[in-house]
């Protein structure tokens, strides 16, 4: 699987403690999915870790997307989100 992560995905995931592993298992295996507030983005949820967070990672575009995935940013899953 081919996904970009450039300039401000990866500025997040350094602030974040995110791993490029992490990103690209969340696209792989997600546990849910839903369209962006503006229908620009798509935004994929992991499976809780073992410390309750999850990872969120917006990729640009909706489905059906092909390769490669263009990130947009990665967070942790807040209370906002819920």
């Amino acid at each position: 699987m081919r996904a970009i992560i450039r300039g401000h995905p990866r500025e997040r995931m350094t602030e974040r403690g995110v791993t490029e592993a992490d990103v690209l298992w969340v696209i792989e295996n997600f546990s849910f999915s839903t369209p962006g507030k503006k229908g620009d983005a798509t935004l994929l949820y992991g499976a809780p870790r073992n410390d309750g967070r999850v990872l969120k990672v917006v990729l640009i575009g909706s489905p059906p997307r092909t390769e490669p995935y263009i990130v947009k940013t990665v967070a942790w899953r807040d209370e906002e989100d819920d």
